[in-house]
């Protein structure tokens, strides 16, 4: 019997490691696949997608497509599917990607019909699942706190192990969170274990996110006192240029600053991307797709790399509010 080879493309966030952990652990752990995972970001995707199918050598050596918790702008990408022969499947939450859905190997699903908000990882479990996923409480519990962290539904129902669970992933990387999640699901799908959820932290773990807990609040305190507001697309915007703990700043100037003080925040990771948030009825991701981005109503995100006379637009007006 051959054995299928299996190419993901997968956002670079927790969400999209989460569906690139589930998908390892299928293919890899379980049916013993062989599997290639790219972490791509709003800058690169389409570029990455389009190389990708363009090469004849992958359309040979590769089976099975993935795309989760992103999506792509470029057109041409339809039809490179469509030829390559190759079983592909979108998988995405993001309202900037419902015009997708028109297509059969996309499923683009932002709120499910029970009302509950869907991440890219409860989507890739849910496709999972009926395709015989050996599943597991460990598994289970693990995808609900990813969910619960990306649509903010944390903040609301107050779990704090799914803010705990990004903070763990930001300090180990992807590649070393990664492996520790897939030993869990592993030691969870042992006879006996399968319907215990194992704890997804252990004493070491949390130690780390006790000493982060600090750098947090240290970086936090320093970077809201570098905020300017200034006009953008008719809002009074804050910006801040972060390398890092993007959330917790954001989440820090919504509560520090009223609602007449600031209507959305904008956040600059140079080289890398703008964050865009609002609290009140803005839509963000309006504003996103103007720059080739995409996102949620009050969470979205563009590339820094295809805007940067925006990006120097923005850092003079920030230069015109400071004081020296």
């Amino acid at each position: 019997m051959l054995q299928d080879n299996v190419k993901v493309f997968t956002h670079s966030d927790l969400d999209g490691i989460g569906c690139g952990v589930l998908l390892k652990y299928i293919y890899k752990e379980i049916l013993n696949c062989k599997i290639d995972i790219s972490y791509v970001d709003y800058n690169n995707v389409d570029r990455k997608i389009f190389e990708f199918l363009s090469d004849e050598e992958n359309i040979k050596n590769f089976d099975y497509l993935y795309i989760t918790d992103i999506s792509f702008k470029d057109e041409r990408i339809i039809d490179l599917i469509n030829n390559s022969g190759m079983t592909v499947r979108l998988i995405d939450h993001h309202v900037t990607a419902e015009w997708l859905n028109d297509y059969n190997f996309a499923v683009v699903t932002s709120v499910n019909e029970d009302g509950i908000k869907e991440s890219g990882t409860s989507l890739v479990y849910k496709l999972l699942l009926k395709n015989n996923l050996s599943d597991n409480k460990t598994i289970s519990g693990f995808v609900d706190l990813v969910r619960s962290f990306d649509t903010w539904d944390w903040k609301k129902e107050n779990t704090i192990e799914a803010y705990n669970l990004n903070q763990l992933f930001r300090i180990n990387g992807k590649f070393k969170f990664t492996e520790k999640i897939l030993d869990l699901f592993l030691e969870g799908n042992h006879i006996g274990n399968k319907n215990k959820e194992l704890p997804l932290f252990d004493e070491t773990d949390m130690e780390l996110l006790k000493k982060n807990e600090k750098e947090i609040n240290d970086y936090v305190s320093k970077k809201f006192a570098s905020l300017k507001i200034i006009d953008f697309h008719g809002y009074k915007t804050g910006v801040v240029f972060l390398d890092r703990f993007h959330n917790n700043v954001s989440e820090h100037i919504f509560d520090t600053l009223d609602e007449e003080e600031i209507d959305i925040n904008l956040v600059i990771n140079i080289p890398i991307n703008f964050s865009i948030r609002s609290r009140k009825d803005i839509d963000v991701s309006k504003i996103a797709q103007i720059y080739n981005g995409g996102g949620h109503y009050h969470a979205a995100g563009f590339g820094v790399p295809k805007n940067k006379e925006l990006l120097m637009e923005i850092i003079e007006k920030v230069y015109e509010k400071m004081e020296f």
